[in-house]
């Protein structure tokens, strides 16, 4: 029913066109000459399948010649068939972002775990292999990502006082760091296990997205990990913190993608309704006559 309605107005439209030539005849002004000519081209975009030039030429008619009636009934209609096969496309485009993240997250859902216990606000997931031992007891990083679906990540600096604030990836030349977070006893925290000092900080998603992404790109690599401060303290990442970031990280984006891609179906579905709903009327005030 799509493709014939569209031949449908396709045919209605030029028709429409062709007659407003013929009524005009030799009387026609510069104006009308100059607003059917740039019609013509934003038709021969639609049929070429230049969405977005059509639109900017429908547009551009719009502005300049908006006394020529006639003209901008055709040119409303036409929109709205170059909208529609666009929703349509964009469409199709945007199922298979769906369908890629939800094999990602899909694949990768099983290997995370969720941990909340009594004395927590909110849980978070992490990564089975993750080790159990306690990371205030050790120098290392973690990737968890929130109820909300957000990454963050956490990094212990145990038995060095360093007071730092940052962490600065390495590989191969190349670098990553996290934004700075400044010490506040919240998100960056400090204090002694009996006489071995502790540091704590903890970076949200804006503030590790860079250094994470960076070591999911390099995680078959050396990785050396700096922890930036009054003074600098740098360890080489193990292949478990590095997988367990890197895929903490891509599951995290595939589950973000995969939402953003399920709001816009909902969102181009009723585009599409809506759209087909202002052809039909547009092409009524063409011909004049009541569906």
């Amino acid at each position: 029913m799509y493709k014939g309605s569209t031949k449908l107005y396709a045919m209605l439209l030029a028709a429409t066109s062709m007659t407003g030539l013929a009524s005009c005849g030799n009387s026609k002004t510069e104006e009308q000459v100059k607003a059917e000519a740039l019609f013509s081209d934003a038709q021969s975009m639609y049929e070429s399948e230049q969405y977005d030039k059509s639109i900017a030429l429908i547009d551009s008619l719009s502005k300049t010649y908006p006394g020529l009636l006639d003209v901008q009934r055709n040119a409303m209609h036409l929109k709205t068939l170059v909208t529609e096969k666009k929703t349509i496309l964009d469409s199709i485009s945007n199922d298979s972002i769906i369908a890629a993240n939800r094999q990602v997250a899909d694949s990768l859902s099983k290997n995370f775990k969720f941990i909340k216990t009594k004395d927590m606000v909110e849980g978070y997931y992490v990564k089975t292999s993750v080790s159990a031992d306690n990371l205030t007891k050790r120098t290392d990083i973690e990737a968890h990502i929130d109820e909300r679906g957000n990454i963050y990540l956490v990094s212990s600096l145990y038995g060095i006082n360093a007071k730092h604030t940052r962490l600065k990836a390495s590989c191969d030349g190349n670098e990553a760091e996290t934004e700075n977070v400044a010490f506040d006893n919240a998100k960056n925290y400090r204090y002694k296990d009996g006489s071995t000092p502790v540091e704590m900080v903890t970076f949200d998603k804006d503030a590790c997205d860079t250094l994470c992404q960076f070591i999911l790109t390099n995680r078959d690599k050396k990785i050396y990990l700096e922890f930036c401060g009054n003074r600098n303290h740098k360890i080489q990442l193990s292949s478990g913190t590095k997988n367990a970031v890197a895929d903490t990280y891509l599951y995290a984006k595939s589950k973000a993608e995969l939402k953003k891609a399920e709001d816009l179906r909902l969102y181009y579905a009723k585009k599409l309704q809506i759209t087909r709903r202002q052809s039909r009327q547009t092409a009524t005030n063409i011909s004049g006559t009541k569906e």
